[in-house]
């Protein structure tokens, strides 16, 4: 089980964090040790969420934030994405048996947003595969996240799959 990769895939806003954070919980219940973040919208905000702990933090930057991350119409918080990386890269030093990465985008791809850690957990996936991962990517982006982070053979489901994990 530990040496499988899973690409969550769909279209924008048609609630995959959102069915994966309820896989997350039902996994959770049934005793899985599940690392990483997940971010859903929750009223028509984007949150992060730590699935250890189940503590979410704003991913929207506060009006008064200096330095947002501005993608379209979007002002995303710095501090939220470090915040993020912080989670991701304790996740490596925990032994679980799924790693959640939601979402690698846009910016990401341009090495922004979640980088440098998703390169450093997807590298350590791939050296030890101790864990189950899986990766949250919009349908546009899937091909380009398998080439850019050289990812082999991985299962790529809807959120109607996420029970075949």
């Amino acid at each position: 089980m530990g040496n499988r990769v899973f690409i969550l895939t769909g279209e924008v806003q048609t609630g995959k964090s959102k069915a994966l954070h309820n896989w997350i919980l039902k996994q959770q219940l049934d005793g899985k040790i599940i690392h990483g973040i997940v971010n859903p919208y929750i009223t028509d905000q984007k949150w992060f969420i730590n699935t250890e702990d189940n503590i979410k933090f704003r991913m929207n930057a506060e009006h008064n934030e200096t330095n947002p991350i501005v993608v379209g119409n979007y002002k995303f918080s710095q501090k939220a994405f470090n915040k993020a990386q912080d989670i991701l890269a304790q996740s490596l030093q925990i032994a679980s048996n799924y790693l959640i990465i939601d979402e690698i985008g846009k910016l990401e791809l341009k090495g922004d947003g979640l980088e440098p850690i998703v390169s450093e957990v997807l590298n350590n996936w791939k050296r030890k595969k101790t864990f189950t991962l899986v990766i949250v990517v919009r349908s546009s982006l899937v091909k380009q996240v398998i080439e850019r982070y050289s990812l082999p053979n991985p299962f790529i489901i809807q959120k109607e799959q996420l029970d075949e994990i």
